[in-house]
């Protein structure tokens, strides 16, 4: 850990506390977009979600793949449905390649993971490992200051290995109150939320989405989920990839 972080131990340890925002703001974005209503899941037409958090990078958002590969079998082991990976890198990892077989396989758990923002055409990892949702981010803001879903991010990077796309230019989400002002956040009027712009932001939009299916079939696989998510997307022109369409996946799957 970076020794700005100031912390006593670098061992497991249940007292996590976010203290970087990135977390914080990727798990606000899985329930916004399980939360809309489409899934009519209860009387209310929301989906019950429930969010396990496990840090695994320090303050600035740095660490190493050993500890994901660690807190990937942690979440997969403690029943965790999908598993969303909001990091990127240019290094094969035989640890992190390992973990995320024994979440899919063992534990059935889908790994949703952030294709990077370098707009590289070479695969990162995790998003570059077999069995994989990797997810490209979409959103071109225009001259009138709008945003452009319907393109391909220029940050996001677009290799083989990414199946989908999601929005990922000027989303909403939450930060801890206490982080605003500071890494980077800017937030809103005072307020707990911010934007921000990523392909870590688009990747938990997609998990929200299959939180959306496997609430309707609670015995959906992940390969089958993934089927649905990238069978029902949106052409997008400019890429192999669509972008995710929660609605016409959950009529799929109907």
């Amino acid at each position: 850990a970076d020794a700005s972080c100031g912390y006593q131990s670098t061992g497991p340890s249940s007292a996590v506390a976010d203290d970087n925002g990135h977390g914080t703001f990727v798990a606000g974005v899985v329930l916004a977009a399980a939360g809309n209503g489409l899934g009519g899941m209860d009387a209310a037409g929301n989906v019950d979600v429930r969010i396990l958090p496990v840090k695994v990078l320090d303050c600035t958002g740095e660490g190493r793949a050993s500890q994901a590969a660690a807190g990937i079998r942690y979440a997969a082991r403690a029943g965790a449905r999908v598993i969303v990976l909001a990091f990127s890198g240019a290094s094969d990892s035989p640890a992190l390649r390992e973990a995320i077989v024994e979440a899919r396989q063992m534990y059935g758990a889908l790994i949703v993971a952030a294709a990077g923002n370098d707009g590289s055409t070479e695969p990162q990892f995790p998003s570059g490992y077999p069995g994989v949702l990797a997810v490209g981010g979409t959103g071109v803001v225009r001259a009138d200051g709008h945003v452009d879903y319907l393109q391909p991010s220029p940050f996001s990077n677009i290799s083989a290995a990414v199946r989908v796309l999601a929005p990922a230019v000027g989303i909403m989400g939450p930060v801890p109150r206490v982080l605003c002002g500071h890494r980077d956040w800017t937030c809103i009027e005072g307020e707990p939320y911010a934007y921000a712009s990523g392909t870590s932001y688009a990747a938990p939009l997609v998990a929200g989405a299959y939180a959306i299916l496997i609430a309707y079939d609670p015995n959906l696989t992940p390969d089958e989920g993934m089927r649905l998510l990238i069978g029902a997307a949106r052409p997008i022109e400019g890429s192999q990839a669509g972008q995710v369409d929660i609605a016409a996946a959950l009529a799929r799957a109907r």
